[in-house]
């Protein structure tokens, strides 16, 4: 036997999957098990492992450029969620010493494919739940109609409130379809102006009359100033109904659960987004929802788990798969859901979400500056923020088109982050993401046209430019806002723009006030 013929026999026989990529990021082999479990024969390149996690192998070239090792490399799901899979890099020498590197995949596989099979029989019960579902629905309606008899007004009251709770219960079938839909990335939301005091109320009451033992031992407590928000009715209200049945569940009779629903700013966040400079975003109006119960509580072992599918805490929760949906619904609305809890003294689960299009805009597009961040750095690559600031005009696509290396415009969290990447906020901000240190290098990406108007701010095509280098342990919040002050004052110092930026007089003062004193 041939010796290349016998090192491709014993390089698809090894079980874990083996990537070899050059300085570009380019795949140049893969064993039989990459090629089953990443689909390179129809992605080389750019690979999408078990259809939910996406792989840039791009990351991986300031690695292979200096012939680094790496151990243990985690890779994320496409919400930037850790999965247990992760990436050794192994330097290799090429034909003509050219540099290459092994990426070597390994995982917990029973794990993995507990969890596949298990996602897999969800899907095929809820699918088969349809039927008799329809055939529910259409009793009741009929029921309802006054076809088969009359009904009393108690009757009539009661028969409504389950064909409500029959259609969330349908919608609840859905979500858990949804499962697959968020492993995919694919999961989305549609958002209307909806009433949330009626949306609130309306869940608690139908909840009550499909169980009248628990009438007396549920608050309902809307902050007057909550009114209209612009959410996803439907997956709202599942996430409502999830956490009302569990905190219900877990109440010892007697005690009660209270449903508490106020407003929130910026205090209601992450760390992270807390300190993002809303002073120039535009101040967050988020909805804050927590459902506190005075039940049994929990220890902070199981708390740890308790959003994890299929994690059977061993402690009468189940697997928690309701919770784990409920995250992801929440996360697909851009927010936060949290839970606190101590043995004996009860649980509070709360979420936290944005409560108009801008907000959400905002913290969509700087979570994916986050993860775009994160993956330059695990690819041992400098990094750099960018915030953009124009008057009315030309359209941030054709700004970011005079780029030296046009810019992925606006990509979501899941994608797969190229070499720069541009996110617009509003018609006169955006801000970038690019693997740059020096202010050579800023202005290479950005274009040698870039004019300096003093330490860290630029000017380029009649709009103003700040930069900052993400430091090694710093947080994004911190660049964004050396950043967002140095833009400031460039756009203070343009005289180009002074005529023309009315828009943007308030960027200046509100930006440099809070801001400044960290260039």
């Amino acid at each position: 036997m041939e010796p290349s013929r016998l090192q491709s026999m014993v390089f698809d026989a090894i079980r874990d999957p083996l990537i070899v990529v050059d300085e570009t990021g380019d795949v140049h082999a893969a064993n039989a098990a990459a090629v089953r479990l990443f689909g390179l024969a129809e992605n080389a390149g750019m690979t999408t492992i078990m259809g939910r996690l996406v792989l840039d192998t791009g990351v991986f070239r300031g690695f292979v450029q200096h012939g680094l090792r790496a151990r243990g490399i985690a890779v994320p799901d496409r919400a930037g969620r850790p999965t247990g899979i992760q990436v050794d890099v192994e330097p290799v020498r090429g034909p003509a010493d050219r540099k290459l590197s092994v990426l070597h995949f390994h995982a917990p596989a029973k794990r993995l494919a507990r969890e596949l099979w298990t996602d897999e029989t969800v899907a095929e019960v809820a699918h088969e739940l349809r039927n008799p579902l329809t055939s529910m629905r259409n009793a009741l309606d009929l029921l309802a109609s006054g076809a088969p008899g009359a009904l009393t007004d108690a009757q009539r009251r009661f028969v409504c409130a389950l064909q409500r709770a029959t259609l969330r219960l349908a919608r609840m079938v859905d979500g858990y379809l949804d499962l697959t839909r968020d492993l995919t990335g694919v999961l989305h939301v549609q958002r209307e102006p909806i009433d949330v005091r009626a949306c609130v109320e309306a869940v608690v009451s139908d909840f009550v009359a499909l169980n009248p033992a628990v009438e007396r031992r549920i608050d309902c407590e809307i902050a007057p100033e909550v009114d209209t928000a612009c959410l996803d009715r439907d997956r709202i209200e599942q996430v409502l109904v999830n956490l009302l049945s569990n905190a219900v569940r877990f109440t010892p009779n007697g005690e009660r659960v209270t449903v508490r629903v106020g407003v929130a700013g910026r205090e209601a966040m992450d760390d992270d987004m807390r300190l993002l400079p809303w002073d120039l975003l535009g101040d967050p109006r988020l909805l804050r929802v927590d459902v506190v119960d005075r039940g049994l509580g929990m220890a902070s072992s199981t708390l740890a788990h308790i959003f994890d599918r299929y994690h059977d805490t061993g402690e009468g929760g189940g697997a928690h798969l309701g919770l784990h949906i409920s995250r992801a619904l929440v996360e697909a609305h851009d927010g936060w859901l949290r839970a606190e809890s101590r043995l004996g003294e009860g649980t509070t689960v709360s979420f936290v979400i944005p409560a108009d299009r801008r907000t959400a805009t905002s913290v969509a597009r700087a979570r994916a500056a986050t993860t775009a961040i994160a993956r330059l750095r695990a690819a041992k690559r400098s990094t750099s923020v960018l915030v953009l600031g124009k008057p009315d005009g030309e359209d941030w696509a054709d700004i970011a088109r005079t780029w030296a290396c046009p810019p992925a415009l606006n990509p979501s969290r899941g994608e797969a982050f190229a070499d720069a990447s541009l996110w617009t906020i509003r018609h006169d901000l955006a801000l970038a993401v690019i693997p740059a240190e020096s202010e050579a290098d800023i202005a290479s990406v950005v274009g040698p046209w870039v004019q300096r108007c003093e330490e860290g701010a630029w000017s380029m095509l009649g709009y103003a430019l700040g930069a900052a280098r993400v430091v090694e342990g710093a947080s994004i919040a911190a660049a964004l806002s050396r950043a967002a002050a140095r833009m400031a004052r460039s756009l203070a110092s343009l005289s180009v723009l002074e005529a023309r930026a009315v828009d943007l007089d308030w960027l200046v003062a509100g930006v440099r006030a809070g801001t400044e004193e960290q260039a």
